[in-house]
């Protein structure tokens, strides 16, 4: 029996023999990763470039009605230089609503079209805005009675500035 358990081996083993060696394909090696950085993506709005300065008045306007909504004023604040006028006057007028009790009810403004900059990649770029304010009802303390408004579009300038790595609103005027 062992000398047919070795024949047998023998006869596996020579079949084997003239097989080339069995090949594997190359497993192809992985991309380079991406470099991650560990920094956030910027925001469009976050960007100095014409493009950036458009998406920053569209941010203005989402804090600006958050702020409208909510009474915080500190969002807006941070976007707003304090030599805009039009700004801090909305500010300080919202902060002294809620804070008597006061609310505004609205969905808001709606930017319905900006202009590109008059002067490309300008660091004070001027641009001119058409916005729909919808209907609000102003209640501005606990004991005043509501008071409301029709809302509609409306004309705009903004002035922004490129100021410490970031957009701000320098002054604000209705057109």
């Amino acid at each position: 029996m062992a000398q047919g358990l070795a024949a047998g081996l023998a006869l596996t083993l020579s079949a084997c023999g003239g097989d080339p060696e069995p090949r594997f394909e190359e497993e192809p090696s992985p991309p380079p990763s991406a470099v991650t950085s560990s920094a956030p993506a910027k925001e469009a709005w976050q960007e100095k470039s014409d493009d950036g300065a458009v998406a920053f008045v569209e941010h203005w306007i989402d804090e600006f009605n958050a702020m409208r909504a909510t009474g915080d004023t500190e969002p807006l604040r941070a976007l707003s230089d304090r030599s805009c006028e039009s700004c801090t006057a909305s500010i300080a007028y919202t902060k002294e609503i809620y804070s008597s009790g006061g609310e505004l009810v609205t969905d808001g403004w709606e930017l319905l079209q900006a202009s590109a900059p008059a002067d490309a990649n300008s660091l004070a770029p001027v641009l001119g805005l058409r916005v729909r304010r919808s209907p609000q009802v102003l209640r501005e303390s606990a004991e005043a009675q509501p008071q409301r408004f029709k809302g509609g579009d409306a004309d705009y300038t903004a002035y922004l500035e490129w100021k410490s790595g970031g957009w701000i609103m320098t002054r604000l005027d209705l057109a």
